[in-house]
């Protein structure tokens, strides 16, 4: 491929100029839609927290776009995160302030408060750490393609675990092969987030990290094995 600009490799073909007043007209849209849709308990209790949560997120993707000349560039990590943050987080919390529900699990005031102010500390803390690590885009870079990074080495992260857990299970006297299958582990891991939620704690936040990176192997050896592929081409 040559030289690319790294400069036209961030601006195309992704990209909305002139984010900041589309996220305001968003911000007050959804605040007005909560206000009209709410249950007047729910409001009560957590509105404040929502109005929170939202503005936070608001300013935090506006400081994003200021980085990049007033505009979202898709390709931007960040930017993926807190456009995931507004999918996971506030919109089941715009639902619960008009169902009490978050997933079909009933959600009191007080825990939804909590939540909300928790989710807008989380978009801080990411935001500013990403702020004070994450390089901005630069005018030029020579991007060499010629030699990427060895599927082999990559595939060794999920067969590692894999050995781990075999090595665990016949240990606890379990088969060389697992009984169980994607359904049985996915309402495990319901049950046990269900579980460390209602004790709280360390464990639930553990229990939280590991629901949102069980699947990390995965998309390893997938990434590995596409790189063995394009040794091989």
């Amino acid at each position: 491929m040559g030289h690319l600009g790294y400069h036209q490799f961030r601006r195309a073909p992704l990209q909305f100029s002139g984010t900041v007043p589309y996220l305001i007209v968003g911000a007050a849209a959804s605040l007005l839609y909560v206000q009209g849709t709410a249950d007047p308990g729910a409001l009560r209790a957590a509105g404040l927290a929502l109005v929170l949560q939202i503005l936070t997120w608001t300013v935090a993707m506006a400081l994003l776009a200021k980085r990049s000349g007033n505009s979202i560039r898709l390709s931007d990590p960040g930017v993926l995160v807190l456009a995931m943050a507004a999918l996971y987080l506030i919109y089941p919390s715009i639902v619960w302030m008009k169902t009490q529900t978050i997933a079909g699990v009933s959600i009191t005031y007080e825990t939804a408060s909590l939540l909300f102010v928790l989710h807008s500390l989380f978009i801080i803390a990411f935001t500013a750490g990403y702020i004070c690590i994450a390089p901005r885009w630069r005018t030029h870079v020579t991007l060499d393609i010629g030699r990427p990074p060895s599927g082999r080495s990559w595939l060794l992260i999920p067969a590692g675990i894999l050995f781990v857990g075999i090595a665990t299970r016949l240990v606890s006297g379990g088969g060389l092969f697992p009984t169980t299958n994607y359904g049985s582990n996915w309402s495990a891991l319901q049950a046990g987030i269900l579980s460390s939620r209602s004790r709280g704690g360390l464990g639930y936040i553990l229990t939280q990290i590991n629901s949102k990176t069980y699947f990390y192997p995965w998309v390893i050896q997938g990434v590995a094995g596409g790189l063995m592929l394009y040794g091989r081409a």
